[in-house]
């Protein structure tokens, strides 16, 4: 289970994803997307690494990755929670 601190911390990112991409105007459903989305969030993926100080094997992934980042980049699916609607 995520703790709070994660959760405000995983919208905090996707929202500054969010925010760039539409600065950028990147249409959502287009590889151009996903690639930025990809590299943005490796980003944010190597500084939550080299911030958690936990021992573990340098090829592993800090618990404070949100796996589903990682299973969904893998999938090639993007990666943040897409922007609702605002009504």
């Amino acid at each position: 289970m995520m703790s709070e601190a994660k959760k405000a911390f995983v919208k905090k990112a996707e929202a500054a994803w969010h925010s760039r991409a539409k600065a950028q105007e990147l249409n959502p459903k287009s590889m151009k997307y996903l690639r930025a989305e990809l590299e943005f969030f490796m980003g944010v993926i190597t500084a939550l690494n080299l911030l958690d100080e936990t021992p573990r094997a340098p090829d592993t992934l800090s618990s404070d990755v949100p796996v589903v980042w990682v299973i969904n980049a893998m999938a090639g699916r993007g990666i943040a929670e897409p922007e609702k609607e605002k009504a």
